[in-house]
């Protein structure tokens, strides 16, 4: 997941009290617009410029970006 939102926290607790969609959440990464603080058993993996090699390197599935909008330019594909 990428940003520390009050969306970020929903998302995690969400995808944690239904395990049924097979969805395990590795981590999050910070970026700029971070809003609050996740959980701490959430593990943060890094920033926004770390998110490109983790997911080469983990065979990611999905990426979650839980930034508003207006922050579109942080993220760069």
């Amino acid at each position: 997941i990428v940003g520390a939102t009050p969306d970020t926290q929903k998302i995690i607790t969400t995808l944690r009290d239904n395990s049924w969609a097979g969805i395990c959440i590795q981590g999050w990464f910070s970026t700029r617009s971070d809003r609050c603080v996740i959980d701490s058993s959430t593990a943060l993996l890094g920033t926004l410029n770390d998110l490109g090699g983790y997911v080469e390197s983990h065979a990611t599935d999905q990426v979650w970006i839980a930034l508003p909008m207006r922050d579109e330019a942080q993220i760069t594909l």
